[in-house]
Formats: structure tokens, C-alpha cells, sequence
């Protein structure tokens, strides 16, 4: 029997699924540049430079996987796509997305993998509240935009838990400056890792969050908000990179998820997610979708090579 042999990227434990489904499938794995018997290369982007080259050298061909749970629109005028064998997405929306805004490479659905699916679970009451402000990147920055949405965000929360007696928790990811927020004394605040947990959200009454982390929440069933949807997406790790997508307007309806704590009252946008799933049950079919299934990620790989 030959070994067959692949080299996957992980990047904050986004490839555990993907990887689990090809070691099912016989698949063994290596880590190492120029490796021999290399069948393909699985990314989470395709500005690993590394890994394209090599794959460029000698014909490898490389599938992406995805490097966040927002589908990447960023291709959409910020980030130049690379020649890809074909990008795998977790639902139909981030199908219909690529296809929106005119992303060059096959693209095909198979499942929600960042954690498991599960029923809506509608909070009682409000005790505990979960805060993920947008994280900065790995160099300490983040843009003005981001860090305006993290105090406005704050600000808000502290004064519904101060006329609530909520509880007020803060997953903080990187340095408090980075982020743009100053925290009140009876806000709890501690530090949170980039490894696609959901232990924080398990206790929460209601989650408020951005992108990966507030989707998982949803995925997870469990009461979510998020905060500046109708801003439009964004790139860049440095003031000079930063950058909007291009076109917007065309498909911002289709993608904002209808709870910002931004859009509204904060105590009504709150009572809506707690109370009913009835507001996002369409975009949860549209961007949760169903479960990974591995057998099929496996055979529509195999399918491209």
C-alpha cells in the first residue's frame, strides 16, 4: 500500500477537523519544506509564501481551508488570490459570497468544522455577560475602526450591566492599549488564547462578539450579539496595509448578522438574542450550515487531484 503523504498549516487549531478527516482516510502528515511524495499542501491562506513557492517549485497542489469563520471577502479588493487547486468553505453563504464578489478558484461546501452544531439554547435571565472585542494582530496592531467598535462596544455593555446587575466578562486577547478600551472596576477581564476555544462562552448568557468567535457562539446554539456589522469588512496589519473591501454595498445585506449591539438598544437588541433564535435562524442556515462532514471534505479533495 503507498503512503500518502500531505502537508497541512495550522493555524489556531482551525485544521484539527480537516486533519482528523485525512488521518481517517490514511493519510499521514509532515511538516517539512521539500519533502518527497508530497500529494498536496492544505492552508488556511494563500499569502503563506512558503508554502506556495514550494508548491509552485514542484507542482504541488494546494487547497485552503478556512482562516476565518467570516468567509475571506476580503478578496474582494484587499487581498490578491492566488492560484488554488480549490478553496473548501463551512456553509452555502460562503459559497454564494466567493461568488459574489468574483473569486477566481472552485470553491465547495462542506460543513461547519470550528466546533460543533448544536440547538439554540434561549437564556431565563441575563447574569453573565462574555465580551470579545476584536483582537489585534500578532504585531500589536489593530486599526482605529476596530478599536472605536471595542470602546463603543464596552461603553454600552458597562452601562446595561450597571442598570441590570449583569456581570460584565471580558475575553481579552493581547494588550488593553492595543485594543482601545479602558475597563470600569466592576468589569472582570482576563486573557484569552487564539485556539478556537468556546470553554469561556459555555457559561454566558449572551456572547458579544466579532467574526470567528461570536459564530462559533452561534454554531454552539448559545445567545449571541454582535457589534459592527454594517461596517464594512476590512484588512491589513499595518497603518499603510490598511484597506476596505471594494464592493460592499452589493453584499452587506446578505452577510451582517441581524443582533448589533451598536444598532439599537442595547437592552432590546439583548432581550432578542436571548429570548428567540427566530432573528437569525436564516442567516444561521446561510453561515453555519451543517455539521463538517469529513468523508466528503476527503472525497472532494481527492476529487481536485
Amino acid at each position: 500500500m503507498k503512503i500518502r503523504i500531505c502537508r497541512v498549516f495550522d493555524h489556531q487549531h482551525k485544521s484539527r477537523a480537516y486533519r482528523e478527516a485525512l488521518a481517517d482516510a490514511g493519510y499521514y502528515f509532515t511538516e517539512r519544506h521539500y519533502c518527497q511524495g508530497v500529494k498536496f499542501f492544505l492552508s488556511d491562506a494563500d499569502w503563506r509564501e512558503d508554502m506556495m513557492d514550494e508548491a509552485r517549485t514542484k507542482g504541488i497542489p494546494v487547497f485552503l481551508y478556512p482562516h476565518a469563520a467570516r468567509p475571506m471577502v476580503q478578496y474582494d479588493g484587499c487581498v490578491e488570490p492566488k492560484p488554488v487547486r480549490c478553496m473548501f468553505t463551512q456553509a452555502p453563504g460562503g459559497a454564494e459570497l466567493m461568488k459574489r464578489i468574483g473569486y477566481p478558484n472552485p470553491v465547495e461546501v462542506t460543513g461547519w468544522a470550528f466546533s460543533g452544531v448544536r440547538p439554540f439554547r434561549p437564556a431565563v435571565s441575563v447574569k453573565r455577560i462574555l465580551f470579545a472585542p476584536i483582537h489585534p494582530n500578532g504585531n500589536g496592531y489593530l486599526n482605529q475602526v476596530d478599536k472605536d467598535l471595542n470602546a463603543r462596544t464596552l461603553e454600552r455593555l458597562e452601562a446595561y450591566c450597571a442598570e441590570t446587575g449583569a456581570q460584565l466578562s471580558v475575553r481579552l486577547i493581547g494588550m488593553p492599549q492595543h485594543g482601545g478600551m479602558k475597563f470600569g472596576e466592576n468589569t472582570e477581564v482576563h486573557a484569552g488564547k487564539k485556539n478556537n476555544s468556546s470553554l469561556d462562552m459555555e457559561t454566558a448568557d449572551v456572547v458579544v462578539a466579532h467574526q470567528t468567535f461570536a459564530y462559533i457562539a452561534v454554531a454552539l446554539g448559545i445567545p449571541t450579539v454582535m457589534m459592527g456589522e454594517d461596517v464594512p469588512p476590512r484588512s491589513g496589519n499595518t497603518e499603510a496595509g490598511f484597506c476596505y473591501v471594494d464592493h460592499w454595498d452589493d453584499y452587506k445585506d446578505y452577510l451582517m448578522f441581524p443582533l448589533d449591539i451598536l444598532n439599537g438598544d442595547p437592552a432590546e437588541v439583548i432581550g432578542k438574542a436571548v429570548s428567540t433564535d427566530e432573528p437569525i435562524r436564516e442567516w444561521r442556515d446561510r453561515f453555519i450550515g451543517e455539521p463538517f462532514d469529513g468523508p466528503k471534505f476527503v472525497k472532494t479533495l481527492e476529487s481536485y487531484l
